[in-house]
């Protein structure tokens, strides 16, 4: 099925649609902190919006109270097996609604907004013809979904935005079903098997400072790693969302005992919370540290 703004908008008035982020199992792969300004982000701007779920790893600064984690392994050497196996663990998962939306770790809400757009960059003949090496993992899974999509008599829109997009549960269960669990464009796939109405504009992917000023006047943004190359970009995009969200955790400092001590005629055992107030001196006379703790 299709959906448009009306739709969402009646959607949105019986059941908020949850956020679904897929990410990698190695830290390694967020520890530039793309996901913190990403939640930040729909913090700020997604109004009306449900729960967040993030399935594969999690960054420890995740306030577990906000953010419902889905620990899910990374198996397979192809990454875009591994992210469909994590969308279908969602799609399986009854504390998610039955439509979601599908985040990447590196999306940006630049403004204000409730809905979300059903978006194409054209098709994924002009992808294939367009590709820059015409080689490697991600060139191969675009010549096979256009060949799947052409054996199947199927419109070849690519729907490969880098933006979010409303995944129906029982439906991507059916397109795995039929394709199989292949390292192939299952947005494209999902897109031309189901959404009925797209608007085609430039990919929201910013890669250098000429796309990325440009970008900043979008309505959102996409970025990639080339970004870690230019600080002035970090910096604009840190700056416009560097209040914390409610999805991190809120940390304030707690006095811990290294030892038992005793204090006012109290005993404190070693490694116990210390609840009355000292003074600089009188901390470090018995032993006592400070550490954050999440509130």
């Amino acid at each position: 099925m299709g959906y448009n703004k009306k739709m969402l908008s009646r959607r949105n008035e019986n059941k908020k649609l949850d956020f679904v982020y897929i990410l990698r199992t190695d830290p390694r792969f967020y520890k530039n902190d793309d996901i913190k300004y990403s939640l930040r982000s729909l913090d700020k701007n997604f109004k009306g919006k449900g729960k967040v779920f993030i399935v594969g790893g999690r960054p420890n600064w995740i306030n577990v109270n906000t953010v419902t984690h889905i620990y899910a392994e990374d198996k397979e050497r192809n990454k875009l097996v591994n992210a469909i196996n994590k969308i279908l663990i969602a799609c399986k998962d009854k504390r998610i609604s039955e439509d979601f939306i599908l985040m990447n770790d590196d999306f940006l809400f630049l403004k204000e907004t409730d809905d979300i757009k059903n978006y194409n960059i054209g098709t994924i003949e002009e992808m294939k013809r367009t590709h820059r090496t015409k080689g490697g993992y991600y060139y191969k899974a675009i010549c096979d979904t256009l060949e799947i999509l052409q054996s199947k008599n199927m419109s070849t829109i690519s729907y490969e935005t880098h933006y979010p997009i409303i995944i129906n549960k029982n439906n991507f269960i059916e397109i795995i079903k039929e394709t199989g669990k292949i390292a192939y464009l299952f947005r494209s796939f999902y897109g031309n098997r189901y959404i009925k109405e797209s608007k085609k504009i430039k990919d929201f992917k910013v890669f250098n400072h000429n796309q990325f000023f440009k970008g900043k006047e979008r309505e959102f943004m996409s970025l990639s790693d080339e970004i870690e190359k230019y600080p002035s970009m970090k910096e604009w995009y840190s700056n416009i969302f560097k209040e914390k969200s409610k999805y991190e955790r809120k940390l304030s400092k707690v006095l811990i005992t290294t030892r038992d001590i005793k204090i006012n005629d109290k005993i404190y055992v070693k490694g116990s919370r210390v609840d009355i107030k000292l003074e600089k001196k009188e901390i470090k006379d018995l032993g006592i540290i400070e550490v954050l703790s999440q509130i």
